[in-house]
């Protein structure tokens, strides 16, 4: 399996402002994609985790919008069917 993320790892984030993230994420094996999360810890916050939609061939999911200034980190993991994470 391989992930190719088209958005960076660390993202600023406008005070009340909701941000979408997107990945394309492929299966290079016969077994296709189970599932695909975004992690991200919060503005102050701990880390949490949002399933990731498809639509279009594209992963997205959002990352809520921060009462506060400044960069969120975030990092997506890929599931496939057969086990296999990355």
């Amino acid at each position: 399996m391989a992930v190719m993320v088209v958005a960076p790892g660390n993202i600023n984030i406008p005070v009340g402002q909701l941000t979408t993230i997107t990945a394309t994420v492929t299966d290079v094996g016969s077994s296709s994609i189970n599932e695909v999360k975004l992690y991200y810890t919060q503005i102050g916050g701990i880390e949490t985790f949002v399933l990731m939609t498809l639509s279009g061939g594209v992963y997205s999911a959002n990352i809520p919008a921060q009462s506060a200034k400044g960069t969120v980190p975030y990092h997506i993991t890929a599931l496939d069917m057969a086990g296999n994470l990355r």
